[in-house]
């Protein structure tokens, strides 16, 4: 009898111990966090972070990271993380996530912020190069060479939330887009302007080639500047977002005020003076006659007719690496 009692108290001893494994997350608070150190112990341990309290770096404190393989939901629950830099310093990001890093900002509190970053190279708030979701809260306050805000080098989706009163010496006071994907999605509203770079308006950047995917528009009330490594010219808009369904792009705005925003064909384009398709601004081109060289690939509409150069003007036509395909 007393053989079977010990091995039913070995049996409840294993489930219990199954039942403790199955969790599918670790859960951890700043109730568990009061400094700097204990929340990079929390991220580098994974699963949800939710914040009691504000966390604010020491001196020697260096830059939170979201080691590669690692996944984290960073629940800033209307509290700050604040790096406090008054000096551009080497690695001066808040956070440099290699993982995949989603924040929100939930709870009774809001306001929630990501502040304080001074960094000498790439990305003051956030340098991403994993996979980095935000959802909510404010990155604020942060310098950087480029990318004031977020400097992105991997997978970055927007959801909601504010990027203002970011800087940037070079490109990107908001967003700077260097590699990877820049998706804006969920509907909700998104804030992000008021950022710089050599203290002129300069919130989302995108290199030559580099757009914006749109699942989901925003909330009405939105606003995202954009300014593009090549500049509009009359005839020669510059697209800043993929393919999209929804006639709306009244949540983009120009940093330059020069330029306005505008949608064809399904894309949202930068642009000075009228906007046509590309089809259709190659065949007033050629109309006109002279040295055209492509910046895009020109894709014909269902309504497109055949390009034609008139009898009477010569044109020299410069694919430039690109295509026409009617």
């Amino acid at each position: 009898m007393k053989q079977k009692k010990r091995l039913l108290s070995v049996f409840l001893s294993l489930c219990m111990i199954i039942t403790c494994m199955s969790g599918l997350s670790v859960t951890s608070s700043a109730a568990d966090i009061t400094t700097w150190a204990e929340l990079q112990a929390a991220l580098s341990a994974g699963g949800t972070v939710t914040l009691t309290q504000d966390i604010t770096a020491a001196p020697d404190d260096t830059g939170l990271v979201i080691p590669a393989g690692m996944s984290v939901t960073l629940d800033l629950a209307g509290r700050m993380i604040h790096r406090g830099l008054s000096s551009a310093q080497a690695d001066g990001y808040v956070i440099r996530n290699e993982g995949t890093l989603t924040i929100k900002d939930s709870g009774e509190v809001s306001g929630g912020s990501i502040s304080g970053g001074y960094n000498t190279g790439s990305g003051g708030g956030i340098h991403n190069a994993g996979t980095l979701v935000f959802e909510g809260g404010s990155i604020v306050r942060n310098k950087a060479a480029s990318g004031g805000g977020i400097y992105n080098s991997g997978s970055l989706t927007l959801s909601g939330g504010m990027i203002n009163g970011n800087s940037a010496d070079d490109n990107g006071g908001g967003v700077y887009l260097q590699g990877g994907g820049f998706i804006i999605k969920n509907g909700s509203r998104i804030a992000l302007y008021g950022n710089t770079a050599n203290g002129t308006e300069n919130n989302v950047y995108l290199p030559s080639g580099k757009t914006i995917t749109v699942t989901d528009v925003p909330a009405t009330d939105s606003m995202i500047g954009v300014t593009t490594e090549v500049a509009p010219t009359a005839g020669r808009p510059v697209p800043i977002t993929g393919v999209y369904s929804s006639d709306s792009c009244t949540f983009f705005t120009s940093d330059n005020p020069a330029y306005s925003v505008g949608k064809i064909g399904g894309i949202a384009y930068l642009y000075v003076g009228e906007l046509l398709t590309p089809w259709k601004q190659l065949q007033k081109d050629m109309a006109a006659g002279g040295d055209i060289t492509l910046t895009q690939n020109v894709t014909a509409e269902a309504d497109d007719t055949v390009l034609v150069v008139p009898a009477d003007k010569t044109v020299t036509l410069d694919l430039n690496g690109f295509t026409i395909d009617r």
